[in-house]
């Protein structure tokens, strides 16, 4: 298996999760890479833990393929666009978040159950 770098905060979800459920995972690899991750299991070599977003073109072609992890820890996690108080965003700014809302399903609201992405505020 590889993973994030202990000091990735998706790592430290996944190490609490194994450390939950007693399991001592077999790491081969340890990288800040995405691209490296992704790669490492094109190979063959073994297996990650992604967003599905990540690889949605290997998905597509039936390359690789994705499972959900059935771990309420996984299921809380959040990501947030972080910016100063009063700044007002450029419009590529805005463009993109509503992207990012439409197309990535890690950047939804965890609880909504509709298709709909979580509107922009």
């Amino acid at each position: 298996m590889a993973m994030w770098d202990t000091s990735h905060g998706v790592r430290q979800m996944v190490d609490q999760a194994f450390q939950q459920a007693r399991i001592a995972p077999r790491l081969a690899m340890n990288t800040n890479s995405m691209v490296v991750l992704a790669q490492y299991v094109r190979s063959g070599m073994g297996i990650t833990l992604l967003p599905a977003f990540a690889v949605a073109h290997d998905l597509e072609l039936g390359t690789l393929v994705a499972r959900p992890v059935d771990n309420p820890l996984f299921q809380r996690s959040q990501a947030h666009m972080v910016t100063r108080v009063g700044r007002q965003q450029p419009k590529a700014c805005i463009l993109l978040l509503r992207h990012l809302q439409r197309w990535m399903q890690a950047f939804r609201d965890p609880g909504s159950v509709s298709d709909q992405p979580t509107p922009l505020p």
